[in-house]
């Protein structure tokens, strides 16, 4: 199981060496890292619904044109394994988006410690998660390409 290595999934994806234990394994890793961020994220509440209502939308978004494009990315109705494929090569890129949120965090801590105001960094949060849920999925649909090429 790759943690981060997207590159080496990217391969065994290619040469079809992947079981269905490791599908089921990829799927579970990214399942429970995405309830631990969904955690995580509720602990504090915004103030400012205006940010968190654009956050919403912006993620609906960009998780549905995301998918349709990693689906198109994976051949479309033409294409193999499109579930296995997205949810494996989801996994790494899930790490690299929870490292990318960590630093966003601490860049929030640092900022909130040198007296700017929370609904600056309501605003900032929100424009961040809709950019790295656009970034996942373009990472994602390229990765899927690679897998068909």
């Amino acid at each position: 199981m790759y943690f981060w290595k997207t590159d080496k999934l990217v391969e065994e994806l290619k040469n079809h060496s992947l079981n269905s234990g490791n599908f089921k394994n990829y799927y579970l890793a990214a399942s429970i890292l995405t309830l631990i961020g969904y955690y995580l994220a509720r602990l504090q509440m915004p103030t400012n619904m205006s940010a968190y209502a654009i956050e919403a939308i912006g993620t609906i978004g960009a998780t549905i044109f995301g998918l349709n494009f990693a689906f198109k990315s994976n051949g479309g109705q033409s294409g193999n394994n499109f579930l296995d494929r997205a949810v494996s090569i989801s996994f790494p890129l899930l790490i690299k988006t929870v490292v990318v949120g960590l630093a966003l965090g601490f860049v929030q801590v640092f900022l909130e410690v040198n007296g700017f105001e929370k609904a600056v960094f309501e605003w900032l949060n929100s424009i961040s998660i809709i950019l790295i849920q656009i970034v996942f999925y373009w990472r994602l649909s390229i990765h899927l390409r690679r897998v068909n090429a």
